[in-house]
């Protein structure tokens, strides 16, 4: 039988034991994290798009016209215009017969 205590034990006495950081900025390239400033290498904001003005305006107007959620999966519920535009943006840019979003 698994000791739960014994293995935290040792999780914690390897450093193995991870902890949630709250941050107190936008996900950017820094975040601040208990006043201290980082850079942040695990972001998924490889085009560092995250805090873009132009898009960050768009996604207001779009929020206010559908809300927010996805509601179910496309194939179930269908799809938004934007969806389908910006597919065909992609594949265009790409030089795809398609893309899938």
């Amino acid at each position: 039988m698994i000791n739960i205590k014994s293995t935290l034990k040792n999780i914690k006495d390897n450093d193995l034991y991870r902890v949630r950081k709250v941050i107190s900025s936008a996900q950017d390239t820094n975040v601040v994290i208990d006043k201290k400033k980082y850079i942040n290498f695990s972001s998924n904001n490889y085009l560092n798009l995250s805090n873009n003005p132009e898009i960050k305006n768009c996604a207001i107007k779009l929020i206010r016209k559908y809300g927010v959620g996805s509601g179910s999966s496309p194939i179930i519920s269908g799809y938004t215009k934007e969806h389908l535009m910006l597919e065909k943006y992609i594949s265009k840019m790409l030089i795809l017969i398609r893309a899938l979003l």
